[in-house]
């Protein structure tokens, strides 16, 4: 097995790769690397196309100061989503009105309260399905934003402490699968990212993974 250096670029002594630990050692530069954060030969490539030409719904957008690599949540799921919540929340609240302005039990309006209330979150999952975004900013307070133009959650990341950058596919007892970008610093940042297709979220991870082991000032330079 074959594994460069991902700062110096020189090669790795098979002695010096470790398969079953996931790690690898440079002597040259004198630093250990996790073995499946290191891009091989045809991610290099596909990460070369993207910063080229990246995947629709995807940009790049570069200044003195600040990259930024960003991905909408619009796409072909917003069709089959948005109808449904639309339908939910609109019998919802028109039940609950209904029952509030009418001489009804109080416990029916609360039985209907206990709809309006997820009906909340399905309102803002709905906007966030058609109008979301994530992007990643490196700069000096190196941030990953999640949300609806300014609305959102922003988590900053010490880029210089990051230990490990994973991507998680689990799936829970129900067939639920969870698509996270895991990120080990000195606290584990967990970026959630089922929003985004299989190419979005690709594009977001190979790139993270190409930087990885850059500066910020190199990143931006």
């Amino acid at each position: 097995m074959e594994i460069n250096c991902p700062k110096c670029q020189i090669k790795i002594s098979s002695n010096d790769i470790n398969i079953s630990e996931n790690i690898c050692l440079c002597k040259y530069c004198d630093e250990m690397f996790y073995i499946s954060e290191i891009l091989d030969q045809d991610e290099y490539i596909e990460a070369g196309k993207m910063l080229l030409n990246p995947p629709k719904g995807t940009w790049i957008n570069k200044s003195d100061n600040q990259l930024i690599i960003g991905s909408s949540t619009h796409s072909k799921n917003a069709f089959f989503f948005v109808p449904f919540s639309l339908f939910f929340s609109g019998i919802s609240f028109t039940g609950f009105f209904i029952t509030i302005f009418s001489n009804v039990n109080i416990l029916f309006s609360l039985f209907w309260l206990l709809f309006v209330i997820p009906s909340f979150a399905l309102i803002w999952k709905t906007i966030f399905t058609i109008f979301g975004k994530i992007e990643i900013r490196f700069s000096k307070n190196m941030s990953i934003f999640t949300g609806v133009g300014k609305f959102g959650r922003k988590i900053y990341i010490n880029w210089d402490s990051v230990k490990k950058i994973t991507k998680s596919d689990s799936r829970n007892t129900e067939g639920t699968v969870t698509n996270e970008i895991i990120i080990e610093e000195k606290d584990t940042k967990r970026i959630h990212i089922n929003d985004f297709n299989k190419i979005k979220q690709r594009f977001l991870y190979i790139l993270l993974k190409y930087y990885r082991h850059k500066k910020i000032e190199d990143i931006v330079k």
